[in-house]
């Protein structure tokens, strides 16, 4: 095993690559919560609500944490976020349901007009 001199005159050894710096809390609760804003975002567009749900609280409760700089880098990813989740969640009408109401609402508006037609023996108008 060869060693060199790498910088600050740590040992560094041939055989064995250097390790990247270990990220800070801080970055970790940052990227954390930047990767839930991206797989909130990916469950809501394959049509998983519960999970968008559960990003954007998983992003709430680490904004506490984060400071003022990564609340305010969040603040519009999140939401974003929450407007997909809003949309997602809307109620869409079953067709079966829509196609019901139509046909109830064309059988009404076929009784008012058979109402406001006159035929013999029923009468004055």
């Amino acid at each position: 095993m060869v060693d060199l001199r790498g910088t600050g005159g740590a040992f560094v050894s041939a055989s064995e690559p250097p390790r990247p710096p270990e990220p800070t809390v801080s970055e970790l609760l940052f990227s954390a919560a930047a990767s839930l804003v991206q797989l909130g975002a990916k469950a809501l567009s394959e049509e998983k609500p519960d999970d968008g749900r559960r990003a954007i609280e998983g992003i709430r409760a680490l904004e506490p944490l984060l400071s003022e700089e990564e609340k305010k880098a969040l603040k519009e990813p999140l939401a974003q976020l929450q407007m997909m989740w809003v949309k997602a969640t809307q109620a869409k009408p079953d067709p079966e349901v829509a196609k019901e109401a139509e046909v109830a609402k064309e059988e009404e508006e076929r009784a008012k007009a058979r109402a406001k037609i006159w035929t013999p023996g029923s009468g004055p108008q």
